[in-house]
């Protein structure tokens, strides 16, 4: 079996001992918002919150995509980095703005999350909510954060 790779903020940290069907069960757990599940990963089995394989989303993607606040604040205090990318080059800000919930983009954004990164297809989170006439509320508030549609942008913030 290849090593597990696990993301620890910008490093890759190869794990030989964590089965993948362990980190498949993770990642499981986060996508159908088992917190205790989670819990029992992070802190039993020592999995970091960005832990994933393959270039899944992360569990903090999970949590803000179908909005879960308190598996979004649980692993957010575990360390999981907002501005981690999956193998779309999409950060859990990505997720929160399709995900529809202002709490989670406001959250990601009071955390560090990075407001003008592409994914792979060129779309910053505020262009991902140019797409879809539902999610305004998104668009609105990362705009009155600093988001730009040009991720070359200088990034002024306002949290107000």
């Amino acid at each position: 079996m290849p090593p597990i790779r696990h993301a620890v903020s910008s490093q890759i940290v190869v794990d030989p001992v964590v089965p993948e069907n362990t980190i498949k069960d993770f990642l499981v757990a986060a996508a159908l918002h088992q917190l205790e599940k989670v819990r029992f990963y992070i802190e039993e089995m020592r999995l970091h919150p960005d832990t994933t394989y393959g270039g899944k989303p992360t569990a903090l993607c999970y949590a803000v995509l179908k909005p879960h606040h308190k598996l979004m604040d649980f692993v957010l205090s575990k360390g999981a980095d907002t501005n981690h990318r999956d193998s779309m080059g999409m950060t859990p800000l990505h997720y929160a703005a399709l995900g529809g919930c202002e709490r989670c983009v406001s959250c990601l954004v009071g955390r560090g999350a990075a407001l003008n990164i592409e994914n792979r297809c060129g779309k910053t989170p505020l262009a991902l909510t140019l797409e879809r006439p539902n999610l305004t509320a998104n668009r609105e508030l990362l705009t009155r954060y600093g988001a730009s549609l040009d991720p070359s942008s200088p990034v002024r913030p306002c949290f107000h």
